[in-house]
């Protein structure tokens, strides 16, 4: 759906349309049995608004949320999931559209999706240089770079790293939760991603909001990383304070 341009992510759907229709139903359901004589009416009815209305309901919404959208910066966007250069190219020069929207889901922007794709072919480097702006938060508090270094990211790639850096990502932007671009890189990144980050300034020390260091993800039973160990020579190398596995 999203090669034609869907709009995905239907989370304002679900906090602002799904829970009046929830306050609806008991309203209806509430009424019918309170003012309906009939016994097996009491029945029916609140049955109708519980099972019937719900299903008639999601169908609708599911036009709505999902229906075609062929706006110049859905598009444009649906041109950045898809790496098409071209297109991207043609909604820039000839649309002007807007390339820090926050279009999907309201949370990222294109430079985000793009990173998040891995950024091949180009596209990273055309939004940046066409004015994406390269500490723009998403999600979380994710800037470009954190989510480059993501567990939830394909492998954080050197050359994209060294590539956001260039254009002049903050190398110790924080998330939400307090997290470094660095601290999210030791699950994903090879050595020298996490190296490279740390020649770049990135703060080894770091703490998170809940007071997380870098070992805290070090340790974590999600990170699998291979190269855990050769890392843990390195950030000790490199001045980090291992009390945190001691």
């Amino acid at each position: 759906m999203l090669g034609i341009g869907y709009r995905p992510n239907p989370s304002l759907a679900d906090n602002f349309v799904y829970i009046p229709m929830l306050l609806l139903n008991f309203a209806i359901a509430y009424a019918a049995a309170t003012f309906i004589k009939e016994k097996s009416l009491k029945i029916i009815i609140p049955s109708i608004v519980f099972f019937i209305l719900p299903i008639i309901f999601h169908f609708i919404m599911f036009q709505v949320i999902f229906a075609e959208d062929t706006s110049d910066q859905a598009m444009f966007s649906t041109a950045v999931l898809n790496q098409d250069m071209d297109k991207m190219k043609y909604y820039v020069s000839e649309k002007h559209v807007d390339i820090n929207t926050k279009w999907f889901g309201g949370r990222d922007t294109p430079l985000h999706q793009a990173v998040l794709s891995g950024g091949y072919d180009g596209t990273v480097a055309f939004l940046i240089d066409n004015g994406a702006d390269v500490n723009a938060k998403g999600q979380h508090g994710w800037t470009p770079l954190i989510m480059a270094c993501h567990p939830n990211s394909p492998k954080a790639n050197l050359e994209l790293l060294k590539l956001l850096i260039s254009k002049g990502a903050d190398v110790n932007a924080t998330d939400d939760a307090g997290h470094t671009a660095l601290m999210e890189c030791i699950c994903k990144g090879g050595v020298e991603a996490v190296e490279f980050l740390i020649k770049s300034g990135a703060d080894i020390n770091a703490k998170a909001k809940n007071g997380d260091t870098i070992f805290s993800d070090w340790r974590a039973p999600y990170c699998n990383n291979k190269d855990r160990y050769p890392m843990l020579n390195l950030l000790i190398k490199n001045g980090a304070d291992p009390s945190p596995i001691l």
